[in-house]
């Protein structure tokens, strides 16, 4: 963990649930064999697929479009952070850049990855450190759990 409370994460793969065949986007803390799980949609588990897969499309789907308007709008992202876990759900925020000064953008962690991967190796993952509640069934695994599938690159 750094001095700021973050922990640096990349993304490690995707994986299926097998119960409800939900998409998950496995994070894994650098350096470290720790991993978060985030359960995902279809959309979103789709665009960050195809990215990671390097498959490319002639007109821009919707987290590229997302993309372009930041850049065109004279803002880079700078970072993407998972920064709460409450009823179960995940929080994030986008980090911009808009001439010098840092504006935090509301997101879903499935949203802000999808176009922290297109923005380049600058906007990596980061998470606050966070308790999940002894009920959840969803705990973070040491190892990522059996797959279904995965993805064919890792990115880091």
């Amino acid at each position: 963990m750094s001095a700021d409370g973050f922990t640096k994460m990349s993304i490690y793969g995707m994986n299926m649930d097998l119960f409800s065949s939900s998409p998950i986007v496995i994070l894994k803390v650098e350096d470290e064999n720790r991993y978060l799980p985030i359960w995902i949609g279809q959309p979103e588990a789709r665009s960050i697929l195809m990215k990671l897969q390097n498959q490319e499309f002639v007109r821009p789907l919707t987290h590229d479009l997302a993309l372009n308007l930041v850049n065109e709008l004279g803002a880079s992202m700078e970072r993407i952070t998972v920064t709460a876990l409450k009823d179960q759900t995940f929080f994030a925020t986008i980090s911009l850049d808009i001439d010098g000064k840092t504006v935090e953008v509301d997101s879903r962690p499935s949203d802000a990855i999808a176009l922290a991967i297109r923005s380049g190796p600058r906007s990596s993952p980061r998470t606050r450190s966070f308790r999940r509640p002894a009920s959840s069934s969803r705990r973070p695994w040491r190892r990522p759990p059996r797959t279904r599938w995965w993805t064919s690159s890792r990115t880091g």
